[in-house]
């Protein structure tokens, strides 16, 4: 294996079906907050970040790591940026499925009209939403509604500002359920309790970065 290789690439190239496990853990462990970089930067909203970052995921794990295997050391770039480049273009690939693509630019935004509507068909079937349930709009409280987004907003706003790995960290335990003592071999953490120590930083972080945008009530 060339010396220009990260060792967690060469792990991953290397081992057999009984190590194989291990090795994608080692990667991910380093590379994941690029793979999750790339995902936010070609996703819209929270929810399809996380599906793009979990497709690449997979994608990147197919067939042997075949994807990876494509790598080929070059003195001029470095793995980082190639990874990041093959993940993007994965992402994309993912919204084009599922959404469509721009083919006409002429009809440009008829075409996005038209892919908007698909993506809100996509997202209502995913959802598996049962209409019956859903509530007369009139008897909805409109402000309240309005301080919900706004709270989403600003939390997303105070969240963009961590650091990416810290993002991960909390997608892990927040969102993916994920233990502390789960999360600590994925992110090369010493210990749980760490992990634990971290989280509480985090959330310390956030409640005066929310505070500093006169949010004091976490309540809509």
């Amino acid at each position: 294996m060339a010396e220009s290789f990260p060792p967690e690439l060469s792990a991953v190239l290397d081992a057999d079906r009984e190590s194989a496990d291990d090795a994608w853990r080692l990667f991910l462990s380093r590379f994941s907050p690029l793979i999750l970089h790339a995902a936010r930067n070609a996703s819209k909203g929270y929810d399809d970040v996380m599906d793009s970052y979990a497709y690449t995921l997979e994608r990147f794990r197919e067939n042997n790591f075949r994807r990876l295997r494509g790598y080929t050391a070059d003195p001029r770039s470095k793995f980082t940026t190639w990874l990041v480049l093959v993940a993007r273009r994965i992402c994309i690939d993912r919204q084009r499925q599922m959404y469509g693509r721009v083919t006409d630019k002429k009809d440009n935004h008829a075409t996005d009209d038209e892919r908007a509507a698909r993506r809100r068909l996509v997202d209502l079937a995913a959802a598996e939403v049962d209409l019956s349930t859903i509530e007369d709009e009139r008897l909805k409280n409109a402000e309240d509604e309005l301080r919900t987004r706004e709270l989403k907003q600003i939390l997303d706003s105070a969240i963009g500002e961590l650091e990416t790995a810290d993002q991960l960290l909390l997608t892990l335990r927040f969102v993916d359920g994920l233990s502390a003592k789960e999360i600590a071999p994925i992110q090369s953490w010493p210990s749980p309790v760490h992990v634990y120590r971290r989280i509480e930083l985090l959330m310390n972080r956030l409640r005066k970065s929310l505070e500093r945008r006169g949010v004091d009530d976490p309540v809509p």
